[in-house]
């Protein structure tokens, strides 16, 4: 587990789809989550960065942390097993001006199907339109994050590359 989430991690960095030290990402397994936080260096991740946490945290010093929080939202609203949050991708500088509130990305090869990116202003409109969680794959908030969630890290990151792509090619309205 924490090699893969190793290797997704020096991939952000690597994909310049995040800074080292400005996203997180998680793995659900039953009632455990792993998570990285925001903080430590995602490419060059050791034990002590990912916390091994109940996977429904209740306790104040958690319920404070917006990571954590969005993270837990997103496994509570969609059927996923992993997530991953970025701060910089063109995907976030493009939303800036984007008027749309989804877009579709077409699938990429392999086994990541076409999905859909919700596009909100901030993480309270994220929240308050959580009906249309389960049919997205994304989701970007205007000029500060997005975050992806799949099965797996795996799928997650290919999430990300999509939309990376998608935003330099330009976006269809939904």
């Amino acid at each position: 587990m924490l090699d893969g989430i190793r290797f997704v991690g020096a991939e952000l960095v690597r994909a310049s789809l995040c800074d080292p030290d400005g996203g997180c990402l998680s793995v659900r397994k039953d009632e455990t989550m792993f998570f990285t936080g925001r903080g430590p260096r995602l490419d060059c991740l050791d034990d002590a960065a990912v916390k091994k946490l109940p996977a429904e945290v209740t306790t104040p010093e958690f319920t404070n942390n917006e990571e954590l929080a969005l993270h837990r939202f997103i496994y509570t609203n969609a059927e996923c097993g992993a997530v991953i949050q970025c701060n910089r991708s063109s995907a976030i500088t493009v939303s800036r001006d984007l008027e749309i509130k989804f877009m579709d990305v077409p699938g990429g090869a392999s086994e990541t199907p076409p999905f859909r990116v919700g596009i909100f202003e901030n993480v309270c409109d994220f929240i308050n339109s959580s009906d249309n969680l389960k049919a997205s794959g994304a989701v970007i908030l205007r000029g500060d994050k997005a975050l992806a969630w799949g099965r797996d890290l795996s799928e997650c990151l290919n999430i990300l590359k999509l939309l990376e792509k998608a935003s330099s090619c330009g976006y269809k309205a939904a």
